[in-house]
């Protein structure tokens, strides 16, 4: 289990692979001021008249129209010398070349010439050379740039943009632009002969350098020579413009080549002789070369072969060095030798720096020999990282493969293995899953499945995907993997024991197996079984991905924990040695550092155990109270640091992927937590993983598929949606009515309009008596229809909640819903809610919303809900922690808001107030929550018209949030007020006077509507009624009183004991709050200051007092 947990993954060396072109020939890269280059007509045409310089005799011929246009060849100053050497070679064969240091002067006539030429040439080469890439600027990146800017004029079939590279460039490292790389690139290679060059050549020039997948003439039944003259001729018209002048390309590429020869050493001795046969109306097909044959074999080994053994790729190995040797220039042996180091580093049999460069260096061996090949460019794409840029390339580069073979089960695999390395695991999760689809299955795609959903803390999916990976064949890699879940999820040794009997003999001798038969019997505490699995293996280091180290450390363990203590520590004195010779070759490696502290602590050598903790904790920023590696805790555990061991595992347990580090079974059954067992906290641990682990089962369970009827559906949703606004309800009322109408006994339908009148309700978009009935209504109808439906429960405990009544009733409801549908996350978020506002039950909403966190981590509604019910409980720094965490799964509008509010109320931030709400999705900016922080951030402010936008995109007059209940009027009122416009503000104040008045007519017992009341008279001077209702107010109100640190301020009732002329009144509830909650004083001391209705106060010195720091005068 340990051994798992020390492993650790190396990144790759970032390489970027060629890009696969639409056109058929090579691939590569580029620079300076131009060399122009024009080529001579054909014997027996007419040249075409042009710009050659006046020392050329003969007139060019063009490759793109009538017009006198020519080839223009950019590079870097550095590369001056090769240039000169290609313009005496290409004149010396003829052709007219432009030459900037003969014929153009420096200044803005050069510039301008140069200019022309790139906007009138029919082919742009650019050399990319070692001197292009060290260059960040230069005038031939200008080059670059106006070519590629013209390229955009043209059509897609062109041909324009034509990169060479000279020298020693590596294509993934090549500085060019994007655009250079949507074209085939030509390299000039150091290792080719003139016989292999003019061989390619003849190919070519023979038919062969047709587009892929076009028709030869032989294949459309047509001769290739003795047709009419005419016919001949239009066939050549018909030809794409790129076709019929190829060998004007390939001519340049063969100068270049003789031309820069005397720059480089050759590398072969004696050129290869190269015959070209006539065409024969009828090819037999080739037989297989004998390289070939042995490549086939050697693939047969280890490509989608799901027992492969480490003796299977030695005779791999073998056979693709003979293959190499019959033919060294086979792409596909190259390619294929690179895949195999691939598995082999894969499988971690050997994880070595020499491993990892021959698969890099075969896999660009044989792109080189054969750009085209799709084996080439699928090793090379297994050959990059999976993160950050080289992910992304490397994503790029198989999908790109994808789309010539998109069943290829090799690159399905790869492709989703790059994909959950990004963090895109549900994406990777569709691809395995189309891979196990495919006829005859993949249940190598199952396995990784499984591996995926295991490391992701997955662990119900991580069982369910080796399930049916082993349905579809039981090989050993995926039967280990089950028996580690069995044993280490479950503790279910007799069922682990079982799987791994089904194992032949000859796969228990592999590290894994053997290292996983060990672990079983190790938690069965049967030593002798532990260290006879250990010894099946004939090697005295195991090198595996789940555990690379030696033996017998592992021997000692299981020794040690049967109360051998001699044999135990010769068997790691074993070890150390072993580990020390190792580290002699690799003295910093970080996996033999471990093995070395913890044989020394297990030996008694704690304090040069320590001193190796401490240095490899520094050279890795371990934080020894955040989250730490498994072999620091059990580190901790040898050293007698018994309590930092068990911070740690508590600490992990909270963790999405604490299976990968604890289970319940393994904190029950391992020996190596036998140091820690006796402390009084260890057996809470176990408790409380085995209290997550439940949690977390019933969250993975698959969510109930309701309602079934699709429009019925598309309500829930609607009213669900994370940005519902008071529209989206009344869309869903507007589809379910007609559905209840024409059954009005349809459960489904009754109850989603139970769920949408509660949900009215719920949300404060409306509170009347008419949805309040409505909600009633439907609620009790459905659950008449039937008693046990969880949704019709939910509904009715919305409605008891929303009205304030029937807690007892709400609370069996809810608990009850739990029960029948336990993968539902709104039932537990309800009875949180209803917990929070019972006061003497606030302490366990807390822990209410906590479990809900526990078994639901992924829902961003439940962790808010955990956010708001910190925040009620003054717990701000837990509940702006939760928000970061809600924000961090999905951008809740009310999750944005309240960080707003924190902003200022904690910070005392408006400007930071500010930028949180306008992050406020669009849609939601015009709610009642978003606006009202509007309000707030202009009374305060002093920025009135802010607040006054965001109220007219507010159509209701009444506003029913939790945080404000009470006439839009009064807001506008207020903010009019601050402007100075007394006679507007008046008017509204009047205005919201009778709409509050109205509101208490509906129900006059509500006294939240004395608040409404009270501060539309305050505002116009009715001093004596309003003093009545805020007597009232002050009698309903719970004592000590307390003011939040993040509530309005403006409409509260210090203020408006204040405003009213009741200062002993203002001053009682001030020392009160102060009191309650010490750190409110310098908020306080913010809103006397902005707050502009308080000037008055501010030099109070009874106020000044109640809010000075103790022990500052």
């Amino acid at each position: 289990m340990h051994a798992l947990r020390l492993a650790g993954r190396q990144g790759r060396r970032s390489r970027r692979p060629r890009r696969k072109t639409r056109r058929g020939s090579r691939a590569w890269s580029h620079h300076r001021p131009a060399l122009r280059v024009a080529f001579p007509a054909p014997a027996g045409r007419p040249a075409l008249r042009g710009n050659a310089s006046r020392s050329q005799k003969q007139r060019p011929f063009l490759l793109m129209s009538d017009s006198p246009k020519a080839i223009f060849l950019s590079y870097a100053s550095q590369d001056a010398e090769a240039a000169q050497r290609i313009c005496e070679a290409l004149r010396a064969a003829g052709l007219e070349v432009w030459f900037d240091r003969n014929e153009l002067v420096g200044g803005d006539v050069w510039d301008q010439k140069i200019r022309k030429q790139i906007k009138e040439c029919a082919l742009f080469v650019p050399i990319i050379s070692a001197n292009t890439n060290a260059r960040a600027e230069g005038y031939f990146r200008l080059e670059w740039k106006l070519a590629v800017d013209r390229s955009h004029l043209m059509a897609d079939d062109q041909p324009f943009l034509f990169p060479i590279v000279v020298g020693d460039v590596n294509d993934a490292t090549a500085r060019v632009p994007d655009k250079f790389r949507e074209v085939q690139w030509t390299r000039l290679r150091l290792d080719e002969t003139p016989a292999e060059l003019a061989a390619r050549v003849t190919k070519l020039l023979s038919g062969e350098a047709l587009e892929a997948g076009r028709p030869r003439p032989a294949d459309r039944g047509e001769a290739a020579f003795g047709e009419p003259a005419l016919q001949r001729k239009n066939r050549k018209r018909e030809r794409p413009v790129w076709l019929r002048h190829a060998w004007s390309v390939l001519a340049l590429a063969i100068v270049g080549y003789y031309a820069l020869r005397p720059l480089w050493r050759e590398r072969r001795s004696e050129p290869e002789t190269v015959s070209v046969a006539p065409a024969s109306p009828v090819v037999a097909a080739p037989k297989p070369s004998e390289a070939h044959e042995l490549v086939t074999k050697a693939r047969a080994l280890f490509v989608n072969r799901l027992d492969t053994t480490r003796d299977d790729c030695a005779l791999a190995e073998d056979l693709l060095k003979q293959a190499l040797a019959k033919d060294p220039a086979d792409s596909e042996a190259w390619a294929a030798t690179s895949h195999l180091h691939a598995y082999v580093l894969l499988r971690r049999w050997d994880n070595s720096d020499v491993r990892r460069e021959s698969a890099r260096q075969a896999a660009q061996r044989a792109v080189r020999l054969d750009a085209q090949s799709f084996e080439a460019r699928l090793a090379y794409a297994f050959m990059l990282g999976d993160t950050e840029a080289e992910g992304a390339e490397k994503e790029r580069l198989l999908r790109s493969l994808r789309g010539e073979q998109p069943k290829d089960q090799r690159l399905l695999r790869a492709l989703a293995q790059t994909l959950n390395r990004l963090g895109r695991i549900d994406e990777a999760t569709t691809l395995l899953d189309e891979s196990a689809a495919l006829p005859g299955g993949d249940a190598l795609a199952l396995y990784d499945k499984s591996l995926n959903f295991w490391f992701a803390g997955r662990t119900v999916e991580a069982e369910a995907a080796i399930q049916a990976s082993l349905a579809q064949r039981p090989f050993t890699g995926a039967q280990l993997i089950a028996a580690w879940y069995a044993v280490d999820l479950h503790g279910d040794l007799a069922g682990a024991r079982a799987l791994l009997a089904r194992i032949p003999p000859a796969e228990m001798q592999e590290d894994r197996a053997a290292f996983f038969a060990y672990y079983v019997e190790k938690l069965a505490r049967q030593p002798d079984a532990a260290i006879a699995r250990l010894q099946a293996v004939p090697r005295d280091w195991l090198d595996d991905a789940w555990y690379r180290g030696p033996k017998a450390r592992l021997v000692g363990d299981v020794l040690h924990a049967a109360r051998r203590p001699a044999a135990a520590a010769g068997e790691w004195r074993l070890a150390l040695r072993q580990v020390d010779e190792r580290l002699e070759a690799n003295p910093t490696e970080a996996g033999l550092l471990i093995h070395r502290a913890q044989l020394l602590a297990r030996l008694g050598e704690k304090q040069e155990a320590l001193r190796l903790l401490g240095t490899l904790s520094e050279r890795y920023s371990i934080d020894p109270v955040g989250d730490v590696p498994v072999w620091v805790t059990n580190l901790n555990s040898w050293l007698g640091r018994k309590q930092d061991a068990l911070a740690q595992i508590s600490r992990a347990l909270k963790s999405d992927r604490r299976a990968v580090n604890y289970t319940a079974a393994s904190l029950r059954l391992d020996p190596s937590f036998d140091p820690l067992r006796e402390e009084p906290g260890f057996a809470a641990l176990i408790a409380e993983a085995d209290r997550i682990e439940q949690a977390a089962a019933l969250a993975a369970r698959p969510t109930r598929d309701w309602p079934k009827n699709p429009e019925l559906k598309r309500a829930i949703a609607l009213i669900e949606g994370l940005d519902a606004i008071p529209d989206d309800l009344a869309l869903a009322e507007q589809i379910v009515k007609p559905i209840v109408e024409r059954s009005p006994t349809d459960l489904e339908a009754v109850t989603v309009m139970a769920r949408v009148q509660a949900q009215f309700m719920r949300r404060g978009f409306d509170r009347s008596d008419e949805r309040s009935a409505q909600a009633r209504l439907y609620g009790e109808r459905a659950l008449q229809l039937d008693p046990n439906e969880p949704e019709a429960m939910f509904a009715v405990a919305t409605y008891l909640f929303s009205r304030a009544t029937g807690d007892t009733r709400a609370e069996r409801l809810l608990r009850r819903a739990m029960e029948v549908d336990p993968a539902n996350p709104r039932p537990g978020r309800m009875l949180a809610d209803l917990l929070n506002v019972i006061p003497s039950r606030r302490a366990e909403a807390i822990v209410q919303s906590q479990e809900n966190v526990r078994r639901f981590p992924n829902d961003a509604l439940t962790r808010y809900d955990l956010a708001r019910h910190y925040k009620d409980q003054g717990r701000y720094e837990e509940s702006d922690r939760e928000l970061d965490a809600t924000l961090a799964l999905a951008p809740l509008p009310n999750a944005i808001a309240w960080k707003a509010r924190f902003q200022f109320g904690l910070r005392n931030d408006l400007a930071g107030m500010k930028r949180w709400l306008d992050q406020v999705p669009e849609r939601v900016r015009g709610t009642e929550r978003a606006v009202f922080g509007y309000f707030l951030y202009a009374a305060f402010g002093g920025d009135a018209e802010t607040g006054l936008a965001a109220l007219r995109s507010f159509t209701l007059k009444w506003f029913t949030d939790f945080e404000y209940a009470g006439p839009t009027a009064l807001l506008n009122a207020c903010l009019l007020e601050r402007q100075g416009k007394t006679e507007l503000a008046r008017q509204q104040y009047e205005a919201a006077l009778l709409e509050a008045q109205r509101m208490k007519v509906t129900d006059p017992t509500r006294i939240w509507l004395n608040h409404a009341e009270f501060w539309p008279l305050l505002g116009l001077g009715r001093k004596e009624e309003a003093k009545l209702l805020f007597q009232r107010l002050i009698e309903a109100q719970a004592r000590p009183y307390s003011q939040s640190l993040v509530n309005g301020w403006w409409f509260t009732l210090i203020p408006g004991a204040l405003l009213l002329g009741e200062r002993d009144t203002a001053l009682e509830l001030l020392r009160e709050s102060v009191a309650t909650l010490p750190e409110s004083r310098a908020s306080f001391r913010v809103r006397f200051q902005l707050d502009p209705r308080m000037a008055p106060f501010r030099d109070d010195p009874e106020i000044q007092a109640i809010l000075a720091e103790p022990g500052v005068k």
